[in-house]
């Protein structure tokens, strides 16, 4: 097995082109980044408050008891999103009066944690989708 060369790691470090969720019928394609979680939390960016929300929403929770409400969750998947779009930037999509949508929040943040491989089983591209109507004559 041989090194990774830090040419290799400098392209790594500039992000990864990624098409998501738009907000009409044409896809969003940013280049993002795959932010430490836990580098946020030291870094203070996910504040104390949230940081056991944030530890049942990254690790899961093992008390039925533990629930990350939406406002948690709201924050969290912003929090994740600045950090990791690197073109746009979030800040530059709030520039102009773009929201992101909470679709493209959650596919923002399951790649940060997945890879771009967990975007594929996230949604599939449908067919004919200006033609859902069945074909079959009953």
């Amino acid at each position: 097995m041989a090194v990774t060369s830090i040419e290799k790691l400098k392209q790594l470090s500039k992000g990864q082109e990624v098409k998501i969720q738009g907000w009409d019928e044409e896809p969003f394609v940013c280049i993002l980044k795959r932010p430490s979680l836990l580098g946020l939390v030291e870094n203070g960016d996910i504040p104390n408050p949230l940081l056991h929300a944030a530890y049942i929403l990254f690790n899961g929770s093992t008390n039925p008891k533990d629930v990350v409400n939406l406002k948690e969750a709201n924050e969290l998947y912003r929090i994740v999103a600045k950090a990791a779009m690197v073109d746009p930037t979030y800040e530059e999509l709030k520039e102009i009066g773009l929201e992101l949508t909470d679709l493209q929040l959650i596919e923002i943040y399951r790649f940060t944690q997945l890879g771009v491989q967990s975007l594929i089983s996230f949604r599939s591209e449908q067919e004919n989708s200006k033609d859902n109507k069945s074909k079959r004559k009953v």
